[in-house]
C-alpha cells in the first residue's frame, strides 16, 4: 500500500486520452477525423492572412471617364520656318554692297529658327475625340552686318515675321490596341486650320492675312490628377499674303510685286493640359 500515493501521482501526470485508437485497437493509425484540432487551426491561420492581404490592399475603384470634358492648354514650341522668301533679303544687301559701296562682313543666316507659343481650349467625347479652338503668335527674326568702305561704319539690315493666328481643328485618339507608345497615353492624330494676320518688318513694315494647316502626332507623356503633358510633331503650311510691293521691305531691290511669304515646316511643341480629374493609372513612367 505504501506504492499508491506514488501510482496516484503517475495517473494524473499522463495525458487525457484514450489509449487505444479509434476503433479500441492500441496500435491502429489515427485518422483525420482524430486530428480535427490541427486542421481547425490551420483553417483559422488561413483565414486571417487572406483577411489581412484585403484590409492592406483593397480592390481600386474601375475610373470611367465622363462622355464630355474640357481643358485649357497652354502651349510653347518652335518651329525651323521654311521661308525661302530669305532670298530675297540676301539679294537685296547684295545690291546695296554694291549701290552704296559695303562690304558685307555676316551674311542672313541660312535658316531661320521660329518660336511659336499660344493656348489651346478643348472639349472631349470620352476616348474617341477632341475639338480644338485655340490661338497663337509665332515669330522669327535675323540680321546681316555690312561695313561702310569709305567710312569703315557698320550698316545693319535685318527682317522680322510674326503671324498672330486663330485655330480650329480636331484630334482623333488613337485605341491602345492600334497604337502604343511606351510611358505615354492618349496618342493622336490632329489637324488644325490657321487663320489670322501676319507682319513682315524689313525697310517698312506690311501687313497681310495669312492662312494655314497644320498635321500632328502626339500623346500625354505625364499625367496627375488635374494636369497632363503632351509633346506633338506637326507639319506646317502657312502663306501670308500682303498688297504691298516688295520695294516696301526692301532697301535697294525697285520691285512692284507684292509681297508674299511662307512660314511652313516641322514644329516641335509641348502642351500642359488643365482639366477635370483624370486617371493616370495607365501612365507607366520609367
Amino acid at each position: 500500500m505504501r506504492f499508491l500515493p506514488a501510482l496516484i501521482i503517475l495517473a494524473n501526470l499522463l495525458p487525457a486520452s484514450d489509449p487505444l485508437g479509434p476503433d479500441g485497437n492500441p496500435f491502429s493509425v489515427p485518422t483525420a477525423s482524430s486530428l480535427g484540432g490541427t486542421k481547425d487551426s490551420t483553417t483559422r491561420a488561413d483565414s486571417l492572412a487572406t483577411i489581412a492581404k484585403a484590409v492592406a490592399a483593397p480592390p481600386r475603384p474601375v475610373y470611367h471617364a465622363p462622355d464630355w470634358s474640357w481643358e485649357i492648354c497652354p502651349r510653347l514650341g518652335m518651329i525651323p520656318a521654311d521661308f525661302p522668301e530669305r532670298s530675297n533679303f540676301a539679294s537685296d544687301i547684295s545690291r546695296s554692297a554694291q549701290a552704296e559701296s559695303l562690304t558685307v562682313q555676316q551674311p542672313y543666316p541660312g535658316s531661320d529658327i521660329a518660336i511659336r507659343t499660344g493656348v489651346d481650349f478643348t472639349v472631349r467625347r470620352s476616348n474617341s475625340f477632341r475639338v480644338v479652338v485655340g490661338t497663337d503668335w509665332t515669330h522669327w527674326s535675323a540680321e546681316a552686318i555690312a561695313q561702310r568702305d569709305s567710312t569703315g561704319r557698320l550698316v545693319n539690315r535685318s527682317y522680322t515675321s510674326d503671324l498672330l493666328l486663330g485655330s480650329v481643328g480636331m484630334d482623333l485618339l488613337i485605341s491602345p490596341a492600334v497604337l502604343t507608345v511606351d510611358a505615354a497615353r492618349d496618342v493622336f492624330f490632329g489637324f488644325r486650320y490657321r487663320a489670322g494676320a501676319g507682319r513682315l518688318v524689313g525697310r517698312q513694315s506690311v501687313w497681310g492675312f495669312s492662312s494655314g494647316t497644320t498635321f500632328l502626332l502626339g500623346a500625354d507623356f505625364a499625367a496627375w490628377q488635374r494636369l497632363a503633358l503632351s509633346g506633338t510633331l506637326g507639319l506646317n503650311t502657312q502663306s501670308t499674303r500682303s498688297d504691298r510691293p516688295w520695294s516696301d521691305v526692301l532697301w535697294n531691290t525697285p520691285t512692284k510685286s507684292s509681297t508674299r511669304w511662307s512660314a511652313g515646316g516641322l514644329s516641335l511643341e509641348f502642351l500642359l493640359r488643365w482639366g477635370p480629374s483624370r486617371d493616370t493609372s495607365s501612365v507607366q513612367k520609367k
